[in-house]
């Protein structure tokens, strides 16, 4: 046990993870998880669907965000802008009830579970797209025209 601590402290770790090995023989730990580098490009399997932490907590709510911005509470939106704009300075007091429906449509949005799954559709497909292609795409509004198409529906119900 105490090996096992100093060994930690010395900074040498051993683990049959992920490790390559240097031609003296001794093991470095990847940075990058192996599953992360494999794929036809490699920068990863385009079938795993497992998403990691960062993906989950920053950039699927970055595209909910971002979609139901510009497909879903547009309307506020441009409300909010325009009672901004015609108060300027006064726009903190005046534009109050714009600026309150506007958080709660988007608030809405964030909480729709089947809208949040949706662009967590769209995030696997634009992920898979780029590591079978490795060509980066748009990701902020999700591109695609099914994604258009369906938003466009959902408005008019």
């Amino acid at each position: 046990m105490q090996n096992m601590n100093a060994d930690k402290m010395n900074g040498n770790i051993h683990d049959d993870g992920d490790q390559s090995h240097s031609d003296n023989g001794s093991a470095t730990k990847n940075v990058v998880s192996a599953k992360l580098t494999h794929g036809p490009m490699g920068l990863g399997d385009p079938s795993d669907r497992t998403l990691r932490k960062v993906e989950i907590e920053v950039m699927i709510p970055k595209l909910v965000r971002e979609r139901s911005k510009i497909y879903k509470c547009s309307e506020e939106k441009k409300a909010f802008d325009q009672c901004c704009l015609d108060n300027a300075m006064a726009m903190v007091f005046k534009c109050r009830e714009e600026n309150n429906r506007y958080q709660q449509c988007l608030n809405h949005w964030f909480n729709d579970k089947q809208f949040v799954n949706e662009c967590k559709e769209i995030y696997l497909k634009q992920r898979a797209e780029f590591r079978s292609t490795g060509i980066k795409r748009n990701r902020k509004i999700g591109h695609n025209k099914d994604a258009n198409n369906n938003d466009a529906a959902n408005q008019t119900a």
